[in-house]
C-alpha cells in the first residue's frame, strides 16, 4: 500500500509548479501565525513573489484534532499519509515547535475551544 501512495505523491509533485513553496508542520505548532506573518511580509515588500497570491501552499493533511461530529482521527495518520515525495520539486518551510508547548496548546484547544 505504501508503494502506491509513494507513486501517487511523486505524480502529485508534478501537479505543483516547480518552485512552489510548502509550509509543512504538525498540528498546533503555529502554522496559521507563521503563514499570516509571511503573507504580511510579502505584501509589504517589493519582491516578485508579491504578485503571486498563493506562493505558499498551506493545506491541512487529515490531522485535525476533533471532527465536527465529535470523533477524533488517529494521530498516527499524519505519519502514514505524509510523504516527502509530494514536495520533491518544491521548497519546504518546515515548522518545528517544542513538544511541551504543543501538548499545552492541544490541551487548551480540546478543553476550551471545542
Amino acid at each position: 500500500m505504501k508503494f502506491w501512495r509513494d507513486i501517487k505523491d511523486f505524480i502529485l509533485s508534478y501537479y505543483y509548479p516547480k518552485n512552489q513553496y510548502f509550509l509543512v508542520s504538525f498540528p498546533k505548532t503555529g502554522r496559521t501565525w507563521l503563514d499570516y506573518m509571511l503573507k504580511q511580509m510579502v505584501k509589504q515588500s517589493k519582491h516578485p513573489l508579491k504578485n503571486n497570491e498563493n506562493f505558499i501552499f498551506n493545506e491541512h493533511d487529515n490531522s485535525e484534532i476533533i471532527i465536527e461530529n465529535g470523533t477524533r482521527n488517529n494521530p498516527l495518520d499524519v505519519f502514514k499519509f505524509t510523504s516527502r515525495d509530494r514536495y520533491r520539486r518544491g521548497k519546504v518551510l518546515f515548522l518545528v515547535r517544542d513538544p511541551r508547548d504543543v501538548v499545552v496548546s492541544h490541551f487548551h484547544q480540546v478543553t476550551k475551544r471545542s
